[in-house]
């Protein structure tokens, strides 16, 4: 498999049956429904704990999605490769001259079907401000951003919309922003902003 090709073969039936047998034990259950376009780049938030990892994992098998993400391509050596591919990685080289953006942007052009799962957050710890990568990911890839959100709360796991990026981040982090409003992650207090650096 070239290393910019994921897998792209159907999610197997008895894994989306895991996925939503395992949000129902834990008490949790999926608002929304599986989103139309075919490849996005799908940010999280609020990121305030490892376990929103696993709630987004169940989300995506549970809808038919198999979830990916993007990992140094020093660890997709054998044998932890196979196992990194297998779990949705896709390796990147961050020493070549390409920038990362452009990368990310080739990869969903080589791929028909691509979910690329991103914490604009960046880390589980309070900061300042949401990083913008994703979404100049989706801008230069010509893909839809999808707003996916983990409410502990009401212990629910958000399939919110797709948004297409139109160019001019300011009014696209504006919608953004509102529509996480209502989410709260399992440490309020770690919350970041749903903004980008001035």
């Amino acid at each position: 498999m070239p290393p910019h090709q994921a897998i792209q073969e159907p999610l197997p039936e008895l894994t989306q049956r895991i996925g939503s047998f395992v949000l129902r034990m834990l008490g949790w259950r999926t608002v929304g429904e599986t989103p139309e376009p075919k490849k996005f780049v799908a940010i999280i938030a609020p990121h305030t704990s490892n376990r929103d990892f696993l709630y987004f994992l169940c989300l995506c098998w549970s809808l038919g999605l198999r979830p990916n993400f993007i990992g140094k391509h020093t660890l997709f050596t054998w044998p932890l490769g196979i196992f990194m591919r297998w779990c949705g990685g896709i390796p990147v080289d961050r020493t070549q001259t390409k920038d990362f953006v452009q990368q990310i942007a080739e990869i969903f052009k080589a791929n028909e079907r691509l979910v690329l799962g991103i914490s604009p957050e960046g880390t589980r710890k309070e900061a300042a401000h949401w990083r913008s990568g994703f979404y100049y990911m989706a801008l230069t890839g010509g893909v839809p951003i999808l707003l996916a959100a983990v409410d502990y709360p009401n212990k629910e796991v958000h399939v919110g919309p797709t948004l297409e990026p139109s160019g001019d981040i300011e009014s696209d982090m504006k919608i953004i922003a509102e529509y996480y409003k209502p989410f709260q992650g399992k440490h309020p207090k770690r919350q970041s902003p749903v903004r980008l650096s001035k």
